[in-house]
C-alpha cells in the first residue's frame, strides 16, 4: 500500500478489513459510477463553454475584419 493510499484509508476512518471481498467490489463499483457520472458532467459544462468560447472569438474575428468579409485559411479576403 503506497502512503496516499494509506492516508486515504485513515482519513475515512473505515476498517476496511471488517468488510468482506464481495462488499468492498460493491463500494468500489459504486464510487466509479459517482465518478464517471461527475467526469461526464465536468465534461459537458466544458463542451459548452468550449462552444460559446468558439462563438464568441467567430463574431470577434467577423468584428474584427468587417462585414461581408470571408475567411481563408488564417487570412481574411475582402468582400468583392
Amino acid at each position: 500500500m503506497s502512503k496516499v493510499e494509506y492516508i486515504s484509508v485513515s482519513i475515512c476512518g473505515f476498517q476496511w478489513e471488517a468488510f468482506s471481498l464481495p462488499e468492498l467490489e460493491s463500494f468500489l463499483l459504486i464510487l466509479h459510477k459517482e465518478e464517471d457520472a461527475y467526469v461526464q458532467e465536468i465534461r459537458e459544462t466544458y463542451h459548452v463553454l468550449r462552444l460559446q468560447m468558439q462563438a464568441r472569438l467567430s463574431q470577434l474575428r467577423q468584428d474584427r475584419i468587417g462585414p461581408g468579409a470571408k475567411l481563408q485559411g488564417n487570412h481574411a479576403l475582402a468582400a468583392t
